[in-house]
């Protein structure tokens, strides 16, 4: 009997040729179903490779195509999307240029902060929850690195006081306040007129969010425009920003010489939640730049809309669009992982990999980039930020330095806290003060049985003992 033909696999990553996938040597394992619904589908990591925009937004993470987005800037372009255009808001923790010789100060003070190792070394974190993290074995940032990455984890928060961090860290160079709007010949009005220009400068990096693709630049009432008919489209904006850390260049700083950037800061999408809008908002009116700046602050509302929605509406016209395929098509995964709002993944990075991890697909042919989901939370997610951050519950000395120094650099002073002395010494003229209540109740308790037994009547008279 003469052997049975196999059936042939194509050159196209091992898809057989009856169109799905099948596992070869080189292969990774096909995603089941329960990782599909959490994480979606694994782009291929050549052809669609990881994610060029991504926000974690909301209870998750989203992946942005660049034709979502509107620059702030004047005449906004197509070139204004572009990864290479895009620019970031900093914070600067001591690099200093010709215009800004101090640049940094604010977190060269002495606020008493003293970081942990924690603060200090490279921090690898590994999953699952709750996360575990490995440290680098050399210090990698100084102590002023250290708080400025607490400050801007605060900054791009939704918490209480995280706006106005936001606004002096990201938009006014570290000045906590702004400069009072002036005439032009009070001696206040250069102060003036350079905070304004630092601000006008920082606001254009921003960019407009928009659930859809649309036009590189807007219509005259602000609003976006469509892309088959250009016209304006009233639909839900929001505000966003892509964020990063210049470290301290200071003599003998350990990364005078490097970067302390994440991963992930060229491409992850900071959301502006709506403390913040209200203080751009109060930021423009302040310095007068309404006119600087494309008509859009009244089309915000509060810059939040709930993209899920947005995502599952992407997923039926797809599915209405594709009838046939399925999970098992390398189209299907083709389509499903590029889409508009898809669960985002990334190439992996971490100490041992600060370039991205790549594995070998086979002899003469080039590595290719290890994918990861990232998911709120994850740790891919905290592995790719500059950022440090407290835990709420977190009550120690240090976190009490932390969020005293954050308070110092909003220009703001910390409650005194009693020290334990002050708290004995209260605790237990507190003491004392409930065990003479106590003999005086008993005084008084006595005294009305006296008066009870000497009139009959007493007792329906006396007013009821308290319960």
């Amino acid at each position: 009997m003469p052997p049975k033909k196999r059936k042939a696999v194509s050159k196209r990553g091992g898809q057989r040729s009856d169109g799905k996938q099948q596992r070869l040597n080189n292969e990774l394992p096909n995603q089941t179903p329960q990782e599909l619904e959490l994480y979606g589908p694994r782009p291929h990591p050549t052809r669609e490779g990881p994610a060029k925009i991504f926000t974690v937004y909301g209870t998750g993470a989203y992946m942005i195509h660049k034709e979502q987005l509107v620059s702030l800037k004047p005449s906004a372009s197509e070139a204004d999307r572009e990864a290479q255009s895009r620019q970031r808001l900093m914070i600067n923790a001591g690099k200093p240029s010709p215009s800004d010789p101090n640049a940094g100060a604010c977190f060269h003070a002495d606020f008493g902060f003293t970081p942990k190792d924690e603060d200090v070394h490279e921090l690898q974190w590994h999953d699952p929850k709750p996360l575990t993290f490995t440290l680098s074995d050399a210090v990698f940032c100084s102590g002023a690195d250290a708080l400025a990455r607490y400050a801007g984890g605060k900054a791009l928060a939704d918490e209480r006081g995280s706006a106005g961090l936001f606004v002096i860290l990201f938009l006014n160079g570290g000045e906590a306040v702004p400069a009072p709007r002036v005439a032009s010949d009070h001696p206040g009005y250069v102060a003036f007129q350079r905070q304004r220009t630092r601000i006008l400068h920082n606001l254009r990096k921003l960019f407009l969010v928009y659930p859809m693709a649309v036009m590189s630049s807007l219509g005259p009432n602000g609003w976006p425009r469509d892309l088959v008919e250009h016209k304006e489209v009233v639909t839900p904006t929001m505000l966003g920003c892509f964020a990063s850390i210049f470290s301290d260049k200071r003599e003998g700083a350990p990364a005078r010489h490097a970067s302390i950037c994440g991963y992930h800061d060229q491409c992850r999408l900071h959301m502006l939640p709506p403390r913040h809008v209200r203080k751009v908002r109060e930021l423009i009116a302040h310095f007068e730049l309404a006119n600087d700046l494309p008509p859009v602050w009244d089309n915000l509302e509060d810059g939040q809309v709930a993209l899920e929605p947005y995502r599952e509406r992407v997923l039926t016209y797809l599915k209405q669009r594709h009838p046939t395929l399925t999970p098992e098509a390398d189209e299907w995964h083709s389509v499903y992982s590029t889409m508009p709002l898809a669960k985002p993944w990334v190439q992996r990075c971490n100490l041992k990999h600060p370039t991205g991890e790549t594995r070998e697909v086979g002899e003469g042919q080039p590595p290719e980039p290890v994918l990861v989901p990232l998911v709120r939370g994850g740790a891919e997610e905290r592995n790719g930020v500059p950022w440090l951050y407290l835990n709420d519950l977190d009550d120690s000395v240090h976190a009490r330095s932390v969020r005293d120094a954050l308070v110092c650099l909003s220009g703001r002073t910390p409650n005194r806290r009693r020290t334990p002395v002050e708290d004995a010494t209260a605790v237990k003229a507190l003491t004392v003060a409930l065990a003479e209540a106590d003999v005086r109740i008993a005084e008084w308790e006595a005294w009305s049985v006296r008066v009870i037994r000497a009139c009959p009547n007493a007792s329906s008279i006396l007013p009821a003992r308290p319960k």
